[in-house]
């Protein structure tokens, strides 16, 4: 049987809980791209989804231009396994494009950059 917590510990423990709340606010900024690029300025982002017999994944990536170049950063990535009963490749296809757009929406809303436009892209096709 468990022991019963009070006192000096029981305050500490509920100090600490209390702490966990803060947790949520904490924020850490994350780079996209080299400094020379402006990503407030509008950038096109790209999401890609594959399927195969194993499983289904998809990744983000924004496209960031200035007049001298163009550049492309792996943002965030999302893979699933296939369900261990048998599965058709194309029916994995249309879980890695339910997979695509919950990527391309938690993208435009996690990341404070100003996104113009999303293309969404498919590599799966019927056999």
């Amino acid at each position: 049987m468990d022991d019963i917590v009070d006192g000096e510990l029981l305050q500490l423990w509920n100090r600490w809980l209390g702490a966990l709340s803060h947790f949520g606010r904490i924020l850490i900024p994350r780079r996209i791209g080299p400094e020379e690029v402006d990503v407030q300025a509008g950038t096109h982002s790209y999401v890609l989804s594959d399927a195969s017999e194993v499983g289904c994944g998809t990744i983000a990536y924004p496209l960031l231009t200035n007049p001298q170049r163009v550049r492309c950063y792996i943002i965030m990535t999302k893979a699933r396994v296939a369900p261990l009963c048998m599965t058709s490749v194309p029916g994995l296809g249309l879980a890695a494009a339910v997979l695509t757009v919950k990527l391309s929406n938690q993208v435009r809303s996690e990341l404070n950059v100003t996104i113009s436009s999303i293309t969404l892209y498919s590599t799966v096709f019927a056999m």
